[in-house]
């Protein structure tokens, strides 16, 4: 390996009464690709956003090609060659790619017009240098995830960068869009451009990285050569005792008696003669790949989407929801895949966020009582081990597994009776995946009657009673509990 392009030494960060980052070393290769992998709540984000200039730390030092570098803001990084590739990709959805990658540094001609002439010269050298294209006049809202994650990198690139951070950049994305960043990503490190690479995937770090480095809370605990480890090595560093089985024995045994059923449903041409049958007590499992149908059938329960034919029963008579509100009403709640724009108020505290489907019952003659609003976040709190400072910490502040089950708890607030969890695990470490997947068993077994939505197949075979596989909006496959496995789902989903 070359000598390091990057390294952080001692680096600590402090908040009031937390000790986010104690004595962080981190150091990366010209040419490397470098994973950093950890809980919710180890310090990665911390550690990123003090090398991209957005927190400064309180000890430690930075260096960048053994020169010491003094990052104390974002604009600093940028200027000596750090690039940051967020999850949440800060994007104009209605300007082009060509805009997108120079707003804000615009370079103009005579009369102070945009010199797109240059503009285009420059990307198009850009893009030839790196091996990687795109429109230049494409819209962004016409891109897909992995398109959007591109444009970034150009952006990057093109403020020439030398370590490229990418914070998740798999977690939206199916198999074939993950297997073209992951060539993106080669061709780059092949140019000498070094990557640090965050994820809660473990499989995916053996398949892109050449080191690891696992944090937890707050301290490094060790680094190691992807090509003397294994996976086992690395969850046991990051929980702190060896990964035991991640999914709950299926103990129970669901009701005969059907709570929701969608007969012969066709929406437009997404969904083609859609059936399926939820009982009470059970985890029915719902998956395919990116663009399958599963979201269709989510917003149609929930009243979000209209179908075209066919019905919905609920404890067998027929029904119509004609919106979330009145899905509610109905004892049918939603977990949504995008807890950060559809879950969660983040700028609201969580005793707040808990209550927000269930207001009326704490709200007696329109008025809000605040402490029984917190004192019922509390128990919340400690149900489900939330780790927070308290029911008013605002919910921005907490790790992403934190952040879903606090949605977990406002659902389990309304009672609902049809609990809808659209990929639940998305974006948590693996032992939030755990808890998750233990509490879903355990509110089965309490008779709750439980559809899950995941493109992870593992997760499906391993927590599921029963599973559909939908393929362009068809059904590919109904396996109950003697049939499912990974390899059938993934046989049903990709017509293997």
């Amino acid at each position: 390996m070359s000598r390091s392009i990057l390294e952080m030494r001692g680096i600590t960060k402090i908040f009031p009464g937390v000790v986010a980052l104690d004595e962080v070393d981190l150091d990366v290769a010209r040419g490397e690709v470098h994973a950093v992998v950890g809980e919710n709540g180890a310090g990665k984000s911390t550690l990123m956003k003090i090398l991209s200039g957005a927190y400064e730390r309180d000890a430690g030092s930075i260096f960048l090609n053994g020169q010491p570098a003094d990052i104390s803001a974002p604009a600093d990084a940028i200027r000596q060659g750090i690039g940051i590739v967020y999850q949440d990709l800060p994007l104009v959805p209605s300007l082009t790619v060509l805009a997108n990658i120079y707003l804000g540094r615009e370079e103009t001609g005579r009369l102070g017009r945009i010199d797109r002439a240059r503009h285009l010269s420059r990307y198009e050298r850009l893009c030839d240098s790196f091996g990687i294209y795109l429109p230049p006049d494409s819209r962004i809202r016409d891109l897909t995830v992995a398109e959007r994650q591109l444009v970034e990198i150009l952006k990057v690139l093109d403020r020439d960068a030398q370590v490229i951070v990418m914070d998740e950049p798999t977690a939206t994305l199916d198999q074939n869009a993950k297997q073209a960043l992951f060539q993106t990503v080669r061709q780059l490190q092949a140019a000498g451009k070094s990557f640090i690479f965050i994820t809660h995937f473990i499989d995916e770090i053996f398949e892109i990285a050449d080191r690891v480095t696992v944090l937890k809370d707050g301290c490094r605990v060790d680094t190691l050569e992807i090509d003397q480890t294994r996976p086992q090595e690395v969850v046991a560093l990051m929980i702190g005792h060896s990964p035991r089985e991640m999914f709950p024995d299926k103990t129970g045994a669901a009701s005969s008696t059907p709570i929701l059923q969608l007969r012969g449903i066709w929406i437009n041409a997404r969904i083609r003669d859609f059936s399926m049958t939820l009982h009470q007590g059970e985890i029915l499992g719902l998956t395919g790949l990116v663009g399958s149908g599963c979201s269709d059938i989510v917003n149609l329960i929930i009243g979000n989407l209209a179908y075209d034919r066919g019905a919905v029963l609920l404890d067998g008579a027929p029904t119509r929801i004609s919106s979330p509100y009145e899905a509610i009403k109905r004892g049918i709640c939603l977990l949504p895949s995008d807890r950060k724009g559809s879950g969660l108020l983040l700028d609201f505290e969580l005793a707040k966020n808990v209550s927000l489907s269930s207001i009326e019952k704490i709200s007696p003659r329109q008025v809000i009582q605040f402490q029984r609003e917190r004192r019922i976040a509390a128990q919340f709190i400690e149900k489900l081990r939330i780790v927070t400072p308290s029911a008013r910490q605002r919910v921005r502040n907490l790790s992403g597994g934190n952040q879903q089950k606090v949605v977990l708890a406002r659902m389990l607030r309304t009672d609902a009776r049809i609990l809808i969890l659209d990929e639940p695990t998305q974006g948590i470490d693996v032992r939030a995946k755990e808890e998750i997947f233990l509490l879903m068993r355990q509110l089965a077994d309490q008779g709750k009657a439980i559809l899950f939505i995941s493109s992870e197949f593992k997760e499906i075979a391993g927590v599921a009673d029963r599973g559909i596989v939908l393929r362009n909006g068809a059904i590919t496959a109904a396996l109950d509990r003697n049939d499912i496995s990974e390899t059938r789902l993934v046989a049903a989903a990709t017509m293997l």
